[in-house]
């Protein structure tokens, strides 16, 4: 999008801070981000747009969402037929924030600055 930037920030803190972080980010409404915290069996992930707001997702080493069965039995409690099925799935895995994110992903990443945090 002209007249936006984008950056990455690599940090080690305490297990949680990823919330803590995606919660302050989340209080200036024009932002685009994500989130990610990883843990050596997997971590969470954290995606907000403005028009969409946050998706929180529990994510596993290779950084695929993960779908609980508690997530999973309230999609088929409240789904009527296949449709609704699939799209109930895509809003546990985030395909909407995906879809919204993705074209900030796609910039080179030449340009891109990187920022360092310990």
């Amino acid at each position: 999008m002209p007249g936006t930037f984008r950056t990455q920030l690599e940090f080690r803190g305490n297990q949680g801070a990823a919330s803590e972080i995606a919660s302050a980010l989340r209080s200036w409404h024009y932002l685009n981000f994500e989130v990610i915290e990883g843990t050596e069996l997997g971590g969470e992930l954290f995606r907000f747009t403005p028009q969409l707001g946050i998706h929180r997702a529990v994510v596993d080493q290779a950084g695929a969402v993960l779908i609980n069965e508690n997530q999973l039995g309230a999609v088929l409690a409240n789904s009527f037929d296949e449709d609704a099925i699939r799209e109930g799935i895509a809003a546990i895995v985030g395909n909407s924030w995906e879809v919204e994110l993705d074209r900030f992903r796609s910039v080179d990443i030449q340009e891109l600055p990187r920022l360092r945090a310990i």
